[in-house]
């Protein structure tokens, strides 16, 4: 009698443990695969993520930007003439670099306004009209700059819609804007744009709901402006191609163009899109394998785990 419940103890011990062995190797693959699809997963995120950023810059685009300078380049850039980023560069630059569809220049505007923002704190930003081409901006309500508001150098400006929300009642077309105590009339208002912020400097973009736009050149009559020789300088020259085959070669004539007319002064960069999307794969390609390689070495050993504790299963009960 005491024999057979020990048996059945032994009997009931052994089914335990062999159950839990089971549980174990079920853990040890569900894991496994959770460790894959967790990897993958991290990297389509951050490949969608750098994706939506280089979006925002635009696929057909090539940007060339204002450096800011050391105390020491600066005394060499002026020993060579170097301006920074002006006018001439962005007539040079559309002149003789084939297949633009539409060219921009951008500066940004250090000047006071004149009125009560909630919860944003509102960019300056003087442009040519084809920065609403190239940025694919839509008007809510009245237009955007034209090309008489710049050759004009009128007092009008467009506002983003942030900006807008915030002015309440007076962040309609009509009303009048104050910036530096000049009177700028708001002929439009842009509807909202979708923004990211990103995360490297090199995928920087505005968040241009949060813009005020001024025609390039009315800012130089602010007087912040005009007495600060700085303020001549752009901030970006944008250019848009019209078919993205053609943007390598032409990004070779840009680099060209801007290394005779600045020489060994680097007061500006070049960011090229369609280069970072190649960068972009490429490393994504280089993370995928080593993901991949993690979760493989994962899985065999998890395999390996759940393979010796099968073989422990069946040698027990061989040798019972």
């Amino acid at each position: 009698m005491i024999s057979s419940l020990e048996n059945i103890k032994q009997g009931l011990r052994s089914l335990a443990l062999h159950r839990m062995r089971t549980l174990l190797s079920a853990l040890g693959v569900l894991f496994g695969v959770v460790a894959v699809i967790t990897m993958l997963s991290i990297g389509e995120g951050a490949k969608q993520e750098i994706l939506t950023q280089i979006e925002q810059l635009g696929m057909n685009t090539i940007t060339i930007r204002q450096n800011e300078l050391a105390e020491e380049q600066h005394l060499k850039a002026r020993e060579q003439r170097s301006r920074g980023l002006t006018k001439e560069d962005a007539l040079a630059l559309s002149y003789n670099v084939p297949n633009i569809q539409f060219h921009a220049a951008l500066k940004v505007v250090e000047a006071t306004i004149q009125a009560a923002f909630a919860n944003i704190s509102p960019e300056i930003l003087a442009v040519t009209y084809a920065f609403n081409e190239i940025k694919g901006l839509e008007t809510a309500e009245g237009r955007f700059l034209c090309t008489l508001d710049v050759e004009q150098k009128k007092q009008v400006c467009a506002i983003g819609s942030d900006v807008a929300k915030s002015l309440g009642k007076y962040g309609h077309v009509g009303q009048v804007l104050r910036i530096d105590n000049i009177p700028f009339q708001i002929v439009g208002v842009l509807k909202n744009k979708h923004w990211k912020a990103g995360k490297s400097t090199m995928l920087t973009t505005r968040n241009l709901n949060k813009s005020i736009f001024l025609p390039l050149g009315v800012e130089m009559t602010l007087p912040n402006v005009k007495t600060n020789p700085k303020h001549e300088a752009l901030s970006e020259i944008v250019l848009q191609f019209s078919h993205s085959s053609t943007m390598t070669k032409s990004a070779k004539i840009i680099k060209r163009i801007m290394e005779k007319a600045h020489g060994t002064i680097e007061d500006y960069q070049i960011v090229i899109p369609q280069e970072l999307l190649n960068q972009a794969n490429r490393t994504q390609n280089t993370f995928n394998l080593v993901l991949g390689s993690i979760a493989a070495i994962s899985l065999l050993v998890g395999g390996i785990g759940i393979m010796n504790i099968m073989l422990a299963t069946v040698s027990e009960r061989t040798v019972k």
